[in-house]
């Protein structure tokens, strides 16, 4: 509940509102593929706010091999996740433009598979920090990436066949 509800659905909520107040309403956003685009840009940004706040831990500093072993998991983890997870909500933000009678059934999808997604990556990356998982949940986490790296590639090549609304 802790990962999915509160971590998940907050982070996801706060890339979201930046992107909503800041770009979705901007008419220079007129192409199908600068809603997912604008989302993994505003994900990006998160994480690195967050990799800051990891990092700036002096007692990572004083750690052998921490600092390096530390940024590959975070880059493979949470800043690929972040990405992922909001161009996803992007994704289908940018459908729900184009198939106007279940607007809010797939920005809702798209919120949800995201959140649960996020907070089952955090959890079982949690179980991994503890060293409480077994080494097949060790691996949870980056199937879950590799899939939805795979899910997003698939839709941003969907969107990507939308017809754009700008006249140049």
């Amino acid at each position: 509940v802790k990962y999915i509800f509160i971590i998940g659905l907050t982070e996801e909520l706060l890339k979201y509102i930046v992107v909503r107040y800041g770009v979705l309403k901007n008419s220079c956003m007129d192409e199908p593929i600068d809603i997912p685009l604008y989302m993994i840009i505003s994900a990006l940004g998160f994480a690195t706010l967050e990799n800051i706040l990891v990092f700036s831990n002096p007692e990572l500093i004083n750690m052998a091999n921490g600092p390096i072993y530390l940024s590959l998991i975070r880059f493979i983890g949470a800043t690929f996740l972040h990405a992922l997870c909001s161009g996803l909500i992007g994704c289908f933000i940018a459908f729900s433009f184009y198939v106007l009678r279940f607007r809010w059934i797939l920005v809702s999808i798209g919120f949800i598979l995201s959140v649960f997604l996020h907070g089952i990556f955090d959890f079982y990356i949690e179980l991994s920090i503890m060293d409480i998982a077994t080494e097949t949940e060790k691996l949870y986490p980056l199937l879950i990436v590799f899939i939805l790296g795979i899910c997003v590639s698939i839709l941003l090549k969907e969107i990507r066949k939308i017809k754009s609304v700008c006249k140049i």
